[in-house]
């Protein structure tokens, strides 16, 4: 019989990738949601809020992996609801508005918070996509900004599109992609450039 820390482990490694199929998912390279896999992670949680024989340390743990696992579950339900009504998306034009596109220019100086994607063919690369997303998202927030409500999906599209006409233009090997927080101007920068 497993110990108490080898559950804890097994649950965690269950949310990392119960995370990484649901961002598949929206992302839209599975047709549903990982139903099942989110019913053993909500069935091995309940057995081990059972569990009386914590130590501190263990306790502790098991309430910090819950308490990610129920912010999880709200954005995904969120994700959902968003997909349903289907109307919240921007559309090419105005996403193509977010970069600051200029082939050869010198790299500026890195912000303090950044997150950068080189890719060659976003989409064999969906879980940092989903990172690159969910950086996105939590950039916006932090400037106090709620003009980013693009879907995954649509994200992944614009990647995929804006990759192939930046290797075509350029005939380089992968493009950059970089978010970028500047909390002095309170905005968001959204840069691709090419790499070689």
């Amino acid at each position: 019989m497993p110990t108490l820390d080898e559950e804890l482990a097994d649950l965690e490694k269950k949310i990392r990738q119960l995370k990484i199929e649901f961002d598949i998912f929206l992302i839209g390279g599975k047709k549903t949601p990982p139903r099942n896999l989110q019913n053993t992670v909500e069935s091995s949680i309940q057995r081990l809020l059972e569990e009386k024989h914590w130590t501190y340390s263990q306790k502790f743990k098991f309430q910090t992996v819950v308490a990610r696992y129920s912010s999880y579950r709200e954005l995904w339900r969120k994700k959902l609801q968003e997909r349903e009504e289907k109307g919240r998306l921007r559309d090419e034009e105005e996403l193509q508005q977010l970069i600051e596109h200029n082939l050869t220019a010198i790299p500026e100086e890195k912000a303090p918070e950044a997150f950068t994607l080189v890719t060659e063919d976003p989409s064999r690369e969906l879980e940092k996509v989903a990172a690159m997303y969910q950086f996105l998202q939590e950039a916006h927030q932090k400037v106090g900004s709620s003009s980013f409500n693009m879907d995954i999906a649509k994200f992944h599209i614009f990647l995929q599109n804006k990759t192939t006409e930046i290797r075509s233009k350029t005939n380089c090997k992968a493009v950059e992609f970089q978010v970028q927080v500047d909390l002095a101007e309170g905005r968001v920068k959204f840069s691709a450039k090419t790499k070689k």
